[in-house]
């Protein structure tokens, strides 16, 4: 509570200019992007502190900078799901459902077990365990879609007895999961994309947002606030286009097709924030 708003000022003038040199050896200037990006930092702690009422303001409210424009990423098609389900083995579709059906993140896909699904109501529970926590620390229920449901249910009916996970432990290695789907994505013809199962979230939130309200989303994905689902979570596909002009809605079609693209470099747009 002792550090206000001249202090936050000085140290984002410090950090442009090269002067922390514990973190910063060469003392060399920081570019404005990292030094935004240390400052929002800074902000995003001094927030938490505010919210627990040890300050009565955030020095680094005004200082923050603007977000970095957010790079083109790749929302999945449907064509291109479906074929990368049916080359994949029962553990990773269940891991590709979870993402793109749920939006769950990869830890919580992960670490799901049968006890948190409520299939009288269709819904999962994503909850703390003695193994685990969630990102946020708070948990949220996701409804299951058909799809999703489907999944499960056959899931569960091939289950091992004392399984708990919905996900076999042990079957799918976190550090080999970036070359183990470029291995998928050959064998099913599809064209990779980077951090694919936060792709596949991504492109599912985009989804909802299309047919339910902002805060129904962001509350669904596990976002503390809509403004984090609007900025990095959303994209303008070519669904609400030719809607809006009066063309037919292919239902393969390339959802994250954006405007200017050409069909030579629609595939090259794969990058995320």
């Amino acid at each position: 509570d002792s550090i206000q708003r001249p202090h936050a000022r000085a140290f984002k003038t410090a950090l442009a200019a090269g002067e922390l040199a514990k973190i910063n050896t060469k003392k060399t200037k920081s570019g404005e992007a990292t030094v935004h990006m240390h400052t929002r930092s800074a902000r995003t702690l001094f927030n938490h502190a505010l919210q627990d009422d040890v300050i009565l303001y955030n020095p680094f409210d005004k200082l923050a900078g603007k977000t970095p424009p957010l790079k083109a990423w790749h929302i999945v098609t449907d064509d291109e799901f479906n074929k990368l389900m049916d080359m994949a083995t029962p553990p990773w579709r269940l891991l590709l459902g979870l993402c793109r059906y749920a939006a769950l993140r990869r830890g919580e896909a992960l670490a799901l077990r049968w006890n948190q699904i409520d299939w009288e109501r269709l819904r999962l529970q994503i909850i703390a365990n003695d193994e685990w926590r969630p990102k946020d620390r708070e948990p949220r229920t996701v409804p299951i879609v058909p799809e999703l449901h489907t999944l499960l249910l056959g899931a569960f009916e091939q289950a091992e007895t004392g399984q708990t996970t919905v996900i076999p432990k042990g079957i799918i290695i976190i550090k080999s999961i970036s070359k183990d789907f470029r291995v998928l994505c050959s064998k099913a013809g599809v064209q990779p994309w980077s951090k694919p199962l936060h792709t596949l979230r991504k492109t599912c939130q985009t989804v909802w947002a299309r047919q339910y309200p902002e805060h129904v989303v962001a509350a669904w994905a596990g976002h503390s606030d809509t403004q984090t689902t609007r900025e990095y979570y959303l994209q303008v596909s070519e669904v609400e286009y030719n809607r809006a002009a009066g063309l037919p809605e292919s239902k393969n079609q390339n959802l994250g097709q954006n405007l200017g693209q050409t069909p030579q470099n629609q595939g090259n747009s794969n990058e995320e924030n």
